[in-house]
């Protein structure tokens, strides 16, 4: 029987039908892989010591942060995870550039490829196909909270990092209280 401590939809996409596989303590199971397990009949047994029943949810409870994870975590190559004291599991795996760095477009008249935090991938991140290391911590409520992306080696080493923080917890805005609706200035033209 197959061990895993994450099951990805390219790792269950290879499973045979009706098979039966061991997810450790602490293991996770991707959104797509839980989908693609369920089309094929396979079996999940976990560990004893694995009460969580969270372990088979999807990475993240929020719909967009849960397609970020979803998303890469199905892409990674050779992934782990590790449960911090707080809680959170980070997954660590390489996943192609070009499922990081999906916006592209020309500066100076180069293609360029951009990373989620606004960067311009540089060097081997700069061909989609290149393997990046990622490592995407994600709470016990199941929102992301980071990811870090790393690549390069000598000279030319890059790492870039986004954090998320306080989600939820900002007031919704208020717009001032001698404030026009937009709608009747554009009406006029651009004038108040």
């Amino acid at each position: 029987m197959k061990r895993f401590d994450i099951v990805t939809e390219a790792d269950a996409r290879v499973l045979e039908y009706g098979s039966t596989i061991a997810l450790s303590a602490g293991g996770h199971i991707t959104p797509l892989a839980l989908d693609t397990l369920r089309q094929r009949r396979v079996t999940v047994v976990r560990d004893a010591a694995d009460q969580d029943s969270a372990a088979l949810a999807p990475v993240a409870a929020d719909p967009n942060l849960g397609k970020l994870g979803g998303r890469i975590t199905d892409a990674m190559t050779g992934p782990t995870t590790r449960r911090l004291q707080d809680g959170s599991t980070v997954y660590r795996g390489a996943v192609a550039a070009g499922q990081i760095a999906r916006e592209s477009g020309v500066k100076e008249g180069r293609p360029i490829r951009v990373l989620p935090f606004g960067y311009v991938a540089h060097d081997e991140a700069a061909d989609p196909a290149a393997p990046l290391d990622v490592a995407l911590t994600v709470g016990p409520d199941g929102i992301v909270r980071q990811l870090t992306v790393t690549w390069g080696a000598g000279a030319s080493p890059w790492s870039y990092s986004v954090t998320y923080s306080e989600l939820g917890t900002t007031p919704a805005p208020v717009a001032p209280a001698a404030a026009r609706p937009l709608r009747g200035t554009l009406r006029a033209g651009g004038r108040g």
